[in-house]
């Protein structure tokens, strides 16, 4: 299972070189309405596919949960960002964009091969879904004060119309047709579908931004550690059992949000580099989860 998920960075990555290849062969005019409808559409499925987890949460594990993911997760990226891309703009808001979105969807698998409580990982997907909205949100008004960026209300505006309303149409598709199954990889083909094209516009900036974005694995690395290292010893200290223990490593280690891509090509459509960003980090982090994944079953 894990197997067919590891392939999605891989085919966005394929997505954004076809898009630099074919860049320049369609005004862009035509393509910014294309790509938000994508964005929408993927967003829905990933809505209307969510799991609904009821699992009853300890006390002691949704607190070292909503600390980890609400408080210690933002304000270490924010020292790795300074510390490392402080003078790369775009770069630093891209990383932030990323590790302040606690996963939604592929760390369940995750979970699930190490052998941990999947129901109650999926427990947390309403609150990191919370988490993503105000993070990303706050970004976008931070930025636009902090960086010069212009128009910010409009942008997100924007980017919120986009997420607002798949998440209201996958509200209603729920309770009308609960349990409807989509096909699994339709949401990732959407969201590659809108890569191609923001690469296709943006060709020209994002080929000579490769190997610029390559500075950011470090900070990203010590990311994953940290946070998963935090989970694994704060476990320990609990005493929780061992499904819930692995549990919490990966609840608070993995960052993969299709989200932060909505946001990122609807708020900064003028800064493709914090988009590079959010493709380029999750090839390391669908390895490093993997290697966790083995430690952890062991």
């Amino acid at each position: 299972m894990i197997r067919k998920h590891a392939i999605d960075p891989f085919l966005l990555l394929a997505a954004a070189v076809c898009g630099l290849l074919i860049s320049g062969t369609a005004p862009d005019w035509t393509l910014e309405p294309i790509i938000y409808l994508l964005l929408a559409s993927m967003l829905f499925f990933v809505f209307y596919t969510m799991p609904s987890g009821k699992e009853k949460r300890e006390r002691n594990f949704r607190l070292t949960v909503l600390l980890l993911n609400g408080v210690v997760a933002p304000l270490f990226a924010v020292c790795l960002g300074w510390l490392f891309l402080g003078g790369e703009t775009a770069l630093f808001i891209g990383f932030l964009m990323l590790m302040v979105t606690p996963c939604t969807d592929w760390y369940l698998l995750f979970t699930k091969a190490a052998g941990g409580n999947v129901r109650l990982s999926a427990s947390f997907i309403p609150s990191n879904l919370a988490l993503q909205l105000f993070f990303l949100s706050a970004i976008v008004v931070i930025a636009g004060g902090a960086f010069g960026f212009s128009g910010v209300a409009v942008s997100l505006m924007q980017a919120l119309a986009v997420v607002l309303l798949a998440l209201s149409a996958a509200v209603v598709a729920r309770a009308k047709q609960p349990g409807r199954s989509v096909p699994e990889k339709l949401p990732v083909l959407l969201l590659a579908g809108a890569v191609l094209l923001i690469f296709m516009a943006e060709g020209e900036a994002l080929g000579q931004a490769w190997e610029q974005a390559g500075i950011i694995f470090v900070p990203a690395l010590l990311f994953f550690l940290t946070m998963s290292g935090a989970g694994y010893v704060i476990g320990k200290w609990l005493h929780m059992e061992r499904p819930a223990h692995i549990s919490l490593v990966f609840t608070v280690s993995a960052r993969n949000a299709p989200l932060a891509v909505a946001f990122a090509a609807a708020a900064f459509p003028d800064e493709p580099l914090i988009l590079l960003v959010l493709l380029a980090v999750p090839l390391l982090e669908l390895p490093y989860l993997s290697l966790l994944t083995y430690l952890l079953k062991r």
